[in-house]
């Protein structure tokens, strides 16, 4: 059975989509579609936690050491359009969180590469709190999310730590640590370094947008977007724990996003966001982070091979 390629394994909120984007624009890439089946990781609730008491509960399902052959099955029909001379990605961000994922992709696509992008910590963590704030997941402060331990956005900054896991399952020359922030000042450099990583010829570049893929909106009023993140958050309860679902939950999914619904989400971007950025995190929010991550990340230079508090402009 065919199975992926190449896997951009995360992570979060570091440029993940612009390289997606990049490779679909590469002849001879292609993409899982979604781009984020998430499939490895569907029954690991310690990074699909939010999703465990969502419905359809795909995971409850996921017998992986008794049914792998029928899920990696329906699995592949997230690359079915994949020509045969087409490389095949899958993008799922979670899976550097999740050894049972590594471990299950080494087992399960032995050759296949791996590309991992990192970005400033401190600034992932704060992007990705306006990305849970936009989803409806909720609507407190930054520090108050911080302290109650939300979204895992300390969790996926612990760079050294999710390396370390994944060169003890994958050998190193199978993987490739990219960097967003050289992502945002040359996206043609970081494109030739990926796919002379993937064996493909580096020239010449697909079309590059002039910003960046996944544009952000942003609430024009937090207090008002408290007030009805509520309602949103009832909605998110209904999605399903992944963005891979077997066949008999497809029909699920559809009634739930009805065509009300979108037009809902369209008029509560159009009406009440805005593309303008938010005011920066508080100094000494930025510092304390810049503290912790110093720490936890002890030794990313020497695995990475750079300077990252340098490339972080710390």
């Amino acid at each position: 059975m065919r199975t992926p390629d190449f896997f951009i394994l995360g992570v979060q909120k570091a440029g993940t989509t612009t390289l997606a984007d990049l490779f679909e624009a590469t002849p001879g890439l292609t993409m899982t579609r979604p781009k984020e089946p998430m499939f490895f990781c569907a029954d690991d609730m310690e990074v699909q936690f939010s999703n465990l008491f969502r419905q359809p509960s795909s995971w409850q399902r996921f017998d992986w050491e008794g049914g792998r052959e029928a899920l990696l099955g329906e699995y592949a029909a997230s690359y079915a359009h994949a020509s045969p001379e087409e490389k095949v990605g899958d993008g799922s961000t979670t899976t550097l969180l999740s050894r049972r994922a590594l471990e299950r992709i080494a087992q399960t696509c032995p050759r296949a590469r791996h590309l991992v992008l990192l970005r400033d910590p401190v600034r992932r963590a704060y992007s990705a709190y306006w990305h849970a704030i936009r989803g409806g997941l909720h609507a407190e402060s930054f520090e108050t999310t911080l302290r109650a331990g939300r979204d895992s956005l300390l969790r996926y900054g612990l760079y050294a730590q999710h390396l370390r896991v994944l060169y003890s399952i994958v050998p190193r020359e199978q993987v490739l640590v990219l960097h967003f922030e050289d992502l945002a000042r040359d996206q043609a450099a970081v494109w030739r370094e990926a796919v002379t990583f993937l064996g493909l010829p580096a020239e010449p570049p697909p079309k590059l947008e002039e910003t960046h893929a996944n544009a952000a909106f942003y609430p024009k009023s937090l207090w008002l977007h408290r007030q009805l993140a509520g309602l949103q958050g009832a909605h998110n309860d209904q999605m399903p724990p992944v963005t891979w679902l077997p066949a008999e939950a497809r029909e699920g999914l559809q009634a739930a996003v009805s065509a009300g619904k979108s037009r809902a989400k369209q008029l509560y971007r159009q009406v009440l966001m805005s593309q303008r950025k938010p005011a920066e995190a508080d100094p000494q929010t930025v510092q304390t982070l810049r503290e912790f991550y110093r720490r936890e990340n002890k030794g990313l230079d020497e695995l990475v091979g750079r300077d990252m508090v340098k490339l972080w402009g710390w």
